[in-house]
């Protein structure tokens, strides 16, 4: 599942944001009289009475800086809500939750004959033991659960069916 088109997409748009959120967190930092990006805090919003809604980032020594000065309502809501930090918490959460379904086992009984076609793992002898099975393709239903949910995954990220091998 490693090389599935899917999960390429899906740790290329991870790169690409975590990418992004870190060049902020620098940006922002210079904004901050040098803070650290692990020093800057979730940006929030805040309000002036002659423009309205801004967005503004703080660090842990309290020093402020405006973000994005201009916008108002829902934009700055918008903005707040997808600062770098919040960003780089998803993506490593994303990140931990892809590992965590390709380690996803196929189906191991205590009799082989019943394991599921897919199953390598011979730690405790429970590989497929139907040699007419054996080796073949996953029909436990692993392989279909973790290739749908790696999908889903890689949809909140822009993916779209047609871009599947």
């Amino acid at each position: 599942m490693n090389g599935h088109p899917a999960v390429v997409f899906l740790r290329q748009a991870h790169a690409r944001a975590e990418e992004l959120a870190r060049a902020a967190l620098d940006q922002l930092g210079a904004l901050l009289n040098g803070a650290d990006r692990e020093e800057i805090g979730e940006w929030y919003v805040a309000t002036r009475p002659a423009t309205g809604t801004y967005v503004r980032a703080q660090d842990q020594h309290g020093r402020e800086t405006d973000v994005c000065p201009t916008y108002g309502g829902s934009f700055a809501d918008h903005i707040a809500l997808h600062d770098p930090v919040s960003v780089l918490r998803r993506v490593a959460a994303e990140r931990e939750l892809l590992a965590d379904l390709q380690a996803d086992e196929h189906l191991m009984v205590d009799d082989g004959w019943y394991s599921c076609a897919a199953a390598t793992d011979d730690r405790f002898g429970n590989v497929c033991a139907d040699e007419g099975r054996a080796g073949g393709p996953c029909d436990c239903g692993r392989d279909a659960r973790v290739e749908r949910r790696v999908r889903l995954l890689a949809q909140g990220w822009g993916w779209e069916e047609e871009q599947r091998g």
